[in-house]
Order: C-alpha cells, then structure tokens, then sequence
C-alpha cells in the first residue's frame, strides 16, 4: 500500500503494517507500506470520508462507474460514502480524494484473487495468454491496473492504440513542439521574368532564355543588353517532404482519435465524461499543433521512401517519428 499526501501524516493499518519507507518529496508526504492482503476481488467495501473547516472533498477514480458510486451526504455535503466493489478484476488501484478540486490524498491499494495464488498462477496464466496472443487488448477502463509495457507491435486495435497514445501523449507533443519551434528548412530556387533592373542573379537558365528571345537583348558594342530576362529567386521554404510527413503523423493520429471517441461514444453504456473530455483536449492539442504555424500552408502526405536523415537525427523529427511508431498502423481503424 503507498499513500500520498500534501500533509504530513503517521500511517497506520490494522494487523501487520511494515513500514518500507516515508519521505517527503515536492510538498507531499509519501509513506510505503507492506502488509497482510485486505482486499479481494468480488467483495464490497465500504467507504466514507469526511472534511474539515468547510473544505469541499471529492472522490476520483479511472473508473466511472466507482466514480458514480460514492455519493455525497451530511448537511453540508462535505462527507463521502458508498460501496466500492472491484468484480473479478484484480492488480493495482488508485483511490484519489481531492480537496476544493486539487488532489490531496492518493491511495494506492493492491487488490488479490480469492481463489489463486496471485504471485504465481496469476502471473503464470497472463504469461501464457499472452505467449498465444501477443496483440490482447488489455481494457484501458480497468477497475486495477498492471505494469504491462508497451510493444512496438503493428495490427493495434483501437482500445490499444488508445491505451498507447495515452502514455505517450506528452512526449508526442513535445516532439511536435520542436519541430514548430525549429522546423526543417530548404533554400528553393524560382525561375522569373523580370525587367533588368530587378534582376540579381542569373544561371544558365537566363543564358537559355535569352537565345530563345532575342528580341529582349540588344547588342553595345562587345556586350549585349537586355530590357527583361529570365531571373533566379531563392527563397527558404518549409515545405519539405519532412515536413509533409510530420504532419500527415500529426493529422492522423488525431483522426485516429476521434473515430475512437465516436466508437466510445456508440458503445459505452454509460458515458465517462471526464475520459470523454481527456480525448477532447487531446485532439484540440494535435489539431493546435498543425494548424497554427507553418504546418497549416504544408499538404500532408504519407513517406512513399525510406526515412531521410532528418528523421533519423534532427530533434523533434526524430523523436516524433521514434514516439508515433507506438501507436503506428491505421489498418485495424481505416
């Protein structure tokens, strides 16, 4: 059990408690403890919690639906109760209460089957499940939680790209943040017609296109001149195949997103409107990061060829490219 704290507190289970450890870190007082198993899958637990000195507590869970079960009650709506039940799920939890909207207290909880020996056949029966089908769509709406790791497997369905583009969000965004920050750039040379007073640079082409007419160029004694000829421009520009790429990554990951939203929306019985409003500001994120900038005037396109050195170690290219291939792979959504 790990309980976390903005105040300084004496931890205390009932039975065996061994304190691991109990530190203070960035204001929050973190204590570790060991102790026998309390909870088990299938069982109700009770919960109350009261606040102090007019103080307005909320209860927060993953899950909506032991969201909804804890209630408010008292004369002034400042105690909590309800019945918290984990069905059959098993793993790791976190129980956060919030005080006047900011998490003030964490508790993390562990809860074991009744049934199994949870260190070993547990463990043992999710190795093998997972050595038969290694792309399992573990349910990101869990009641518990593991430390499953991600893989860099294709053929993601959308709960697992979902899953993905969550952990890895942060680090998606950052990357896209210094590829708008420090984008990749060409110098690009434009051919013109020009009169010869706006002229600044010439090439070969102009050789060219004088001898193709004549009528502009005049000959002074052992040189010719021109009223108008054919000029060299050269400008910087940011569209890039890179750049085409970076974007094309950035839309449809946001794509992707939003038809994972519409197919939540479709098929949840019951409607979790704070995961409802994480998918929003996610896809207002992405959308921000390719339409405000330089990104908005580039067409997005797919890499028909092999990854240029850009992507390979130019920063933010690189790491976008390195974040998205997590959640790679559009087939299973198209």
């Amino acid at each position: 059990m790990v309980v976390s704290c903005r105040a300084t507190f004496a931890p205390s289970v009932k039975g065996e408690t061994i304190v691991e450890s109990e530190s203070v870190y960035a204001g929050r007082t973190v204590a570790v403890m060991r102790c026998n198993p309390l909870f088990f899958e299938q069982r109700n637990y009770s919960l109350i919690a009261e606040a102090h000195e007019g103080h307005k507590l909320e209860f927060d869970h993953e899950n909506v639906n032991l969201r909804k079960s804890i209630t408010r009650f008292g004369r002034k709506d400042h105690m909590l109760q309800g019945i918290l039940n984990f069905k059959n799920e098993i793993g790791m939890s976190d129980l956060i209460f919030k005080l006047d909207g900011q998490e003030y207290l964490r508790i993390t909880v562990e809860f074991f089957p009744s049934k199994i020996s949870y260190k070993k056949d547990y463990q043992e029966i999710i190795a093998d499940v997972t050595a038969e089908v290694y792309n399992l769509a573990f349910d990101a709406f869990r009641r518990t939680y593991d430390s499953y790791s991600l893989s860099g497997k294709t053929g993601n369905s959308p709960i697992e790209f979902f899953t993905i583009i969550r952990k890895i969000y942060k680090d998606f965004t950052i990357a896209a943040d210094m590829i708008i920050a420090r984008p990749h750039h060409v110098l690009q040379s434009d051919h013109v017609v020009l009169p010869q007073h706006k002229i600044r640079r010439a090439d070969n082409a102009t050789l060219r296109w004088i001898e193709k007419h004549p009528e502009h160029a005049v000959r002074r004694e052992n040189a010719f001149a021109v009223d108008r000829a054919l000029a060299v421009r050269k400008h910087v520009t940011f569209d890039t195949r890179e750049n085409r790429l970076a974007k094309y990554m950035l839309m449809q990951t946001a794509r992707r997103l939003e038809l994972f939203q519409k197919r939540y929306m479709m098929a949840a019985r019951t409607t979790d409107e704070k995961l409802n409003a994480e998918i929003e500001r996610m896809i207002r994120g992405i959308r921000r990061r390719y339409t405000g900038n330089f990104l908005h005037n580039i067409e997005a396109e797919p890499s028909e060829s092999g990854m240029s050195l850009v992507f390979s170690m130019a920063p933010g290219y690189r790491d976008l490219f390195r974040v998205r291939n997590h959640s790679k792979d559009e087939s299973e959504i198209e």
